[in-house]
């Protein structure tokens, strides 16, 4: 592929100067160059002399490809330095030993937009192949031309089966318009072992413009995060944490299924983690029962010695469920002593409830009572929409989270150098409500003025980062039977997550008498048929808390979207047409007229 102009010329169209692309094409003018002047003075030189051009020029050229093949000195002059490969990146793939083949499954007939995510995509394959020990090559595959009629749905079924999920298109024919399964992913093959890519990101929130730009942003994330994976050799732990009435296993079955790909998932008791090997990320999903203080500390030793933590906390007591047999329920704060612990930490959960406009509905029996029941979907402000912050790369992009009965979080300056990011909140459109308090369906026939709705972008979920100080560092802890020689007093790169709900990573599920219970999608909501973006956003959580080598941050890459003004394209559209096919003429014309007139000129002279 080296030897080939094309594939040199379309990285330099790209807007990047790669010195090995320049000493190609110098290489090549200058062959041109000597062929030109062999040609003119052929007459003149001897066989002896012509083969040892020849000679040279052969062994010229073999260096000059060499070195453009393995030089890496480059000027990306886009503005947003799109093709420059991030640091994160280089580093994991200078670390892959083994070749690397990758199936990219977008081919055939594609629209512009996919035409040119297919573009991005190889073109970073190319990218990545240049810093790489083992080679990284791609196979562009058709899967319609792969197969035929017959076992089409097949071959289809089986790329869905591994993980390369299709997308249907329609395309318009001499027949008319068509729908088209077209497949935007890829399989990674590396050492026997095999990894899908999806590279289509379809975010219902975005139009298909915005959403085919974050998927060229993402390219190189997912193609690098996919190596990783397929590179490492252990998996890190992942543990939830059980004992005080936290979620069970049936309710994050699917979050837990999703991460079992990365992780070992177990579910350990605050004594189990006491004594066996501690996990890399401990989750604290939804806990109904008080904290022990012996408890509290083998918590705190766990962050101290090096686990993260995901605290999901539910600081009042309701449920949606409870409604379900009258019209009002009451909801007052649970008491859980862990409010000491995450102060410590810089977190402080209000035991307040947030009512958002922007919120999912439920079904309420609209119908006169003497009448046969009719189900509505009505607003229920108890079940914000939750706004995934753009500015972090755990939660840039995504899709807005389902929630239930969500409390607002405040942070402290808590003990320690620690720094605190936002990565969740409320809409624009928002209040908190004071407990206790009455829940009452009679909200949705009354609703509260729109104008209370007045606090924007209330704090739900914070990322903390940095020096943490344990909350027993001067305690005494006789009493507990632990001795104070035996703690860790601080953890210099801790990372820690609070969420104000404990629901968020909470699955629906079926409970059937004699049989296994079922589950529903992480994120599902059965009144709009929607699936938000619950489980994309966690898994992103869980990566970037085991993620020492920093390819999460490479989520935060940023490509400019540069759309046509379709209004002034309409308006000026004859205008640019006369431009384009009239001036080249033009210049040709005068250029050549100039030509012309000097040429004459000068016959005329030496004539004279």
């Amino acid at each position: 592929a080296w030897l080939s102009i094309s594939e040199h010329f379309s990285s330099v169209s790209r807007g990047v100067i790669d010195l090995g692309d320049t000493l190609y094409f110098l290489g090549i003018t200058m062959v041109f160059l000597l062929l030109s002047m062999i040609s003119i003075r052929k007459v003149r030189i001897s066989g002896q002399k012509l083969g040892r051009i020849g000679l040279f020029t052969g062994l010229f050229l073999i260096l000059v490809f060499v070195f453009s093949e393995s030089l890496r000195f480059r000027l990306d002059l886009t503005s947003d330095k799109r093709y420059t490969m991030t640091k994160a990146a280089r580093e994991v793939v200078k670390t892959i030993g083994k070749p690397v083949t990758i199936e990219l499954f977008l081919a055939g007939e594609l629209q512009p937009g996919f035409r040119k995510l297919q573009q991005e995509i190889t073109g970073k394959i190319r990218d990545l192949d240049r810093y790489s020990k083992s080679p990284v090559r791609v196979i562009i595959k058709d899967p319609y031309d792969e197969t035929t009629a017959g076992n089409r749905d097949e071959y289809f079924e089986e790329l869905a089966g591994k993980g390369v999920l299709p997308t249907d298109v329609r395309q318009r024919t001499e027949q008319g318009t068509i729908t088209r399964l077209i497949f935007p992913g890829a399989i990674i093959h590396m050492d026997g072992k095999e990894e899908a890519v999806n590279f289509l990101k379809h975010n219902p929130g975005f139009s298909a413009e915005v959403n085919l730009n974050h998927s060229i942003e993402s390219i190189e994330y997912e193609i690098v995060s996919a190596l990783r994976r397929l590179s490492a050799t252990q998996k890190s732990g992942l543990a939830f944490l059980q004992g005080h009435d936290e979620l069970n296993p049936y309710e994050v079955r699917d979050l837990a299924e999703t991460a079992s790909s990365l992780f070992d998932v177990s579910f350990v008791t605050a004594d189990e983690l006491e004594t066996q090997e501690r996990p890399d990320i401990l989750v604290i999903a939804d806990p109904e029962l008080s904290f022990s203080e012996k408890d509290k500390f083998i918590i705190d030793q766990a962050f101290m010695q090096g686990s993260r933590l995901i605290w999901l906390i539910d600081p009042v007591q309701v449920s949606l469920d409870s409604l379900s047999l009258g019209m009002t329920t009451l909801a007052f704060p649970r008491d859980l002593n862990i409010n000491d612990l995450l102060f410590n930490y810089g977190a402080r959960i209000n035991t307040d409830l947030l009512q958002d406009v922007v919120c999912l509905q439920i079904l309420v029996n609209t119908a006169p009572s003497t009448n046969r029941p009719e189900f509505t979907p009505q607003p229920w402000y108890y079940s914000p929409l939750l706004t995934p912050s753009d500015q972090h790369p755990v939660s840039r992009h995504l899709n807005l989270l389902q929630s239930e009965f969500v409390s607002s979080l405040d942070t402290v300056a808590g003990a320690g150098k620690i720094h605190k990011t936002v990565i969740l909140s409320s809409s624009p459109y928002a209040r908190m409500v004071r407990t206790p308090a009455e829940v009452s369906l009679g909200i949705i026939d009354s609703p509260p003025a729109r104008e209370l709705f007045n606090i924007p972008n209330i704090p739900v979920g914070v990322l903390f980062e940095g020096t943490f100080y344990s909350a027993f560092r001067n305690r005494m802890l006789n009493n507990l039977g632990i001795q104070n020689t035996q703690i860790r007093n601080e953890t210099t790169s801790g990372k820690m997550m609070v969420f104000a709900d404990g629901s968020l990573i909470a699955n629906k599920v079926r409970y059937h008498q004699g049989r296994e219970p079922e589950n529903l999608p992480l994120g599902y909501d059965r009144v709009s048929q929607q699936t938000f973006g619950n489980k994309e956003y966690f898994m992103n959580v869980l990566q970037y808390l085991s993620d020492d080598m920093g390819v999460m941050e490479l989520r935060n890459r940023n490509v400019q979207l540069r759309l046509l003004d379709k209004v002034k394209l309409r308006e000026s559209r004859d205008l640019w047409v006369l431009i384009s096919t009239v001036i080249p003429i033009l210049m040709v014309l005068v250029f050549g007229g100039a030509y012309y007139a000097i040429r004459r000129r000068q016959w005329k002279v030496n004539k004279s």
